[in-house]
């Protein structure tokens, strides 16, 4: 063998390769004690030289206990199994205490007998390659909430859009028709004299500037969401921001508390501020951005509260700090409520652009879902941070800090300051409503219930219904709708699906589990969703006839009442249509009334017994029946059984037992069926059938 080929075969060429490997590597012995490494690994633990490892174990390296356990149950285990670990993540800490994450493979030594003697390993340091990976994943996971939140607030806008949108077209719609009934009255074969033309010129006149203020009511409301989504493109776009001016900050706070004051008091809510004497009246800074937050966080506040307060605070961070005018100081402003409250997980993402608290759909809160995220882009332009803190039930307060500088006015007069503790809102009384408004009151000559949160929505319906001479009454909220359909005899409900308190499905199903011929009354879901296959579907599984889309038109409702309305002499009486059902499900009914079974064998004591052993076991066989036929939804094969089952009763006198099928049974061939009241009924048949049981064991004991 020549030089050349003596050296690749010796081990100082194998030492070569070791120590220009860029791994860590190293080899261990049966008890884990280090026999050797390459100068990558000697140098991250600190060692002078490879050398230097041999005889040491873990634990005399830098690492903690912990680490080191964790190496020797590792090399421990694939030295007992004889097999490789491969391409497993796990940590370290540095000879200069750095945390790392490692890539590490090892593999079992042996001998020429195929026996272990110890261990390989080698690792690589994956920590940027980590961080960058959680990057990515961090990115994609903002990614699809990004993406969801644009898939919300486009359905959440399909909802909110077309609900002013109905004000607007339903409104030009009858104008239109009563453009044409004022046509009517002129032309030349009228009979009507000049004081019926005066009376009734001047009620058109009252209905057309009505109908002209609903529909710019509704309008308004458009033109502020199109205004919301248009700032947070220009946001978005602008590069150059506004030159900040002087103004008078105690002014501005004021603006703003007026601006929303009539809101609070129709909720009958305190709106109220407090500037600290410490505060300077003068500010310089974005007037319009610190307006729009302004705005914003106490239009919110008001919105997501039902009842007590909404304060405005304006302090100083340093109560002590002396300042003059050019000073920039730091000011904290704090928007405090006693509504909803936010869940903790949602303080980050509810500063996202799209991002809402609740769907419109679902009928508590309309808004773009970007009031917040320009908010905050409004609050970091002006160089500050804003915080939430927020307890479920308990309320909210946004915290802005921003870096005012205090200015003095061209005109010195104007320093005079404001009130510093003004007067709050007096909560005022709501009054001058019409008897069809009166949140839960019925009216008994109506036939037609429309229950839709929107104002300006309701009334056009309701104006629609009264051109077809069908008088309405007006339902706010789902609760309101459940207790005034339990009250009065509706021909049929027009039922907005998304509601303040509950949706529209739920109310429906609340109107179908009642005990009583009204729980019958046809109900068309009014929704923005109409044309959704799969909320279209939700709807008539609840109970509902029919889904009309938003925004209904004059042949909608047309279409509606020659389907589902009746005449008050054409509709039949409850005692015609329907068995007559108990009111409510009476526990006080006697279980088995001996005397009437007696009764009804012919005072036969003895026959009575035997029929009613055999009606027990066959009962038994009838409830395994019923229960199959229930949960295959079987109504055909239900109907049967009730049917067998209530003609074997008739024989005897069981009145808790007929009165659970009688109503079980009605509830069966109703059309449509209330599922959750099927399953309440269901529930009770099953439970007088154990009492049955229970009370004739104890007459047979």
């Amino acid at each position: 063998m020549n030089k050349k080929a003596s050296y690749w075969a010796s081990e100082k060429f194998l030492a070569e390769v070791l120590s220009r490997l860029p791994s860590y590597i190293f080899w261990k012995d049966r008890d884990c004690t280090y026999l050797g490494c390459n100068k990558t690994y000697s140098d991250s633990v600190g060692l002078p030289s490879p050398r230097e490892i041999i005889g040491k174990t873990d634990y005399d390296l830098p690492w903690s206990k912990e680490e080191s356990d964790a190496y020797r149950a590792d090399d421990q285990e694939v030295m007992r199994m004889n097999r490789p670990k491969i391409n497993f993540e796990e940590a370290q800490t540095t000879a200069e205490g750095k945390k790392i994450t490692l890539l590490t493979s090892k593999v079992p030594l042996t001998d020429d007998n195929g026996e272990v003697i110890g261990i390989l390993g080698i690792y690589n340091d994956i920590t940027e390659l980590k961080s960058a990976q959680n990057l990515l994943i961090e990115a994609k996971d903002k990614a699809d909430i990004a993406n969801k939140a644009k898939s919300e607030f486009i359905a959440n806008m399909s909802h909110d859009l077309r609900t002013p949108m109905t004000g607007v077209l339903g409104m030009i719609e009858i104008l239109r028709d009563t453009i044409k009934k004022a046509a009517n009255l002129i032309k030349p074969n009228s009979t009507l004299s000049l004081d019926d033309y005066r009376s009734t010129f001047e009620t058109l006149l009252i209905q057309i500037e009505e109908y002209a203020s609903i529909a710019k009511t509704s309008s308004v409301t458009l033109i502020n969401f199109f205004n919301e989504i248009l700032e947070v493109l220009q946001l978005e776009t602008t590069r150059s921001l506004p030159k900040p001016a002087i103004f008078n900050l105690p002014n501005l706070i004021q603006k703003n508390v007026d601006l929303f004051l009539s809101m609070a008091t129709h909720k009958k809510i305190t709106l109220s501020y407090r500037i600290a004497e410490s505060v300077p009246i003068y500010v310089e800074s974005i007037y319009s951005y610190l307006d729009r937050c302004l705005s914003n966080l106490i239009g919110n506040g008001l919105k997501f509260t039902e009842k007590g307060y909404v304060k405005i605070l304006v302090t100083l961070e340093d109560e002590k700090k002396t300042y003059k005018a050019g000073d920039f100081t730091t000011i904290v402003i704090r928007v405090m409520d006693s509504g909803i409250g936010i869940p903790n997980d949602k303080f980050d993402t509810i500063f996202e652009n799209f991002s809402r608290l609740t769907s419109s759909y679902d009928g508590i809160y309309p808004g773009t879902g970007l009031g917040l995220y320009t908010v905050k882009r409004y609050v970091e332009a002006m160089g500050g941070e804003i915080k939430v803190n927020s307890e479920i039930g308990k309320g909210s307060c946004f915290t802005l800090r921003l870096s005012l500088k205090a200015a003095r006015p061209s005109d010195e007069t104007s320093m005079k300051r404001q009130p510093l503790f003004p007067q709050p809102a007096q909560p005022a009384v709501v009054t001058n409503l019409t008897t069809s408004e009166k949140p839960g009151v019925a009216n008994q000559a109506s036939s037609v219930l429309v229950v839709e949160d929107n104002i300006p929505a309701a009334m056009v319906v309701r104006s629609m219904l009264n051109s077809l001479h069908w008088p309405t009454d007006l339902a706010k909220t789902g609760a309101q709708a459940v207790q005034m359909a339990s009250q009065t005899d509706y021909d049929f409900i027009l039922m907005d699906v998304g509601l303040p308190d509950f949706s529209g499905i739920e109310a429906t199903k609340q109107i179908r589990s009642l005990n009583s011929p009204r729980s019958q009354v046809p109900i068309i879901a009014l929704t923005g969703h109409g044309n959704d296959p799969q909320r279209r579907q939700e709807a008539l599984d609840s109970g509902m006839q029919e889904v009309l889309t938003k925004p209904a038109t004059l042949p909608d409702l047309e279409n509606i009442v020659k389907r589902f309305a009746h005449t008050k002499d054409e509709i039949p009486s409850a005692e015609s249509k329907y068995e007559k059902l108990a009111t409510r499900e009476d526990t006080s009914l006697a279980i088995i009334n001996w005397d009437g079974c007696v009764q009804k064998c012919i005072g036969n004591v003895d026959f009575t017994k035997e029929l009613l052993a055999l009606f027990a076991h066959d009962l038994k066989a009838s409830q395994e029946t019923l229960a199959k036929h229930y949960t295959n939804r079987d109504e055909v094969a239900l109907r049967a059984e009730l049917h067998r089952v209530r003609g074997g009763i008739s024989y005897l006198a069981l009145p808790q037992l007929e009165n659970a099928l009688q109503i079980f049974h009605n509830a069966v061939k109703a059309n449509p069926q209330g599922l959750e009241s099927l399953d309440k009924q269901y529930k009770a048949v099953e439970q007088a059938m154990q009492a049955f049981w229970e009370e004739w064991d104890k007459r047979t004991r």
